[in-house]
């Protein structure tokens, strides 16, 4: 019976003590002024990506020099959905943007002749894709490749009650292949 009743004391010192030791740990704090990654669905180039409305794939990045220096981006864009849909019709937003091996972020350019705007609003049926080279220019720094695009897809307005995944985003890592 003694050491039965030894063996209970010791054990519970044994927890006191360390769920003593648990609680006086102090947490660690986060860094004050950053943010994390926005939660994304999240590939390579030349992988199918799907967000429950769109299947997205990166096929080529080359430097452009035509006007000016910059890069373009060949993406491969897919109707997941069973009606007609456009990139505008569905929450994708016109914030594509670049992020290059330094950090830096460029923006696509947005026009109506050999930008995205291009076929943003272009319906495409289920199942319909389209090709189109995203073109980056403002923001161009020499001797620094792109290493992701981000392409934000919002679930409120014209994305409502799409998508099944809470953050419908594609970020596409440019520097691995699958």
């Amino acid at each position: 019976m003694r050491t039965t009743l030894a063996v209970a004391a010791v054990f519970l010192l044994c927890v006191l003590a360390g769920a003593a030791g648990a609680v006086s740990r102090p947490t660690p704090t986060p860094v004050p002024g950053g943010a994390g990654p926005r939660p994304s669905t999240e590939g390579c180039m030349r992988e199918w990506l799907f967000n429950g409305g769109w299947r997205v794939q990166v096929t080529r990045v080359d430097p452009l020099t035509s006007p000016r220096a910059g890069w373009g981006v060949t993406t491969v864009f897919r109707n997941g959905l069973r009606r007609n849909a456009s990139l505008h019709n569905t929450g994708v937003t016109q914030a594509f943007q670049l992020v290059l091996a330094d950090g830096s972020v460029m923006d696509v350019l947005w026009e109506m002749r050999g930008g995205i705007a291009d076929n943003y609003y272009r319906a495409l049926p289920p199942g319909g894709q389209m090709v189109s080279q995203l073109k980056f220019f403002k923001g161009y720094v020499e001797g620094q490749r792109p290493t992701k695009l981000l392409i934000e897809v919002k679930r409120t307005g014209f994305g409502r009650g799409i998508y099944p995944i809470p953050d419908p985003s594609f970020r596409i890592r440019l520097d691995c292949s699958r």
